[in-house]
């Protein structure tokens, strides 16, 4: 866990670095190499909803887990894992 922390530290220390930068006088780019545009596709949903399905497939994973381990398994623990609701069973 101590890793983790001393990487999570250098990141927020990065993005407040770089908050702190004077930027009022830089001009905005919309690409950026010169005298180049950037495509923009159109903002439409293109994949259909599939939660339950998702949700199905973690509902199986945390039956499986729990043969496995012979019923010794928090089953809160192990729903929160999959982010799954206490009362998805």
């Amino acid at each position: 866990m101590p890793g983790y922390v001393g990487s999570l530290s250098s990141i927020v220390s990065f993005v407040d670095d770089l908050s702190r930068m004077q930027t009022g006088d830089v001009e905005p780019m919309a690409h950026p190499l010169d005298g180049q545009h950037q495509r923009l596709r159109a903002d439409v949903v293109t994949e259909s909803d599939n939660h339950e399905k998702y949700q199905a497939i973690g509902l199986r994973s945390l039956r499986a887990v729990r043969r496995a381990a012979g019923h010794r398994v928090n089953t809160a623990s192990v729903r929160r894992l999959l982010f799954l609701s206490d009362d998805a069973a």
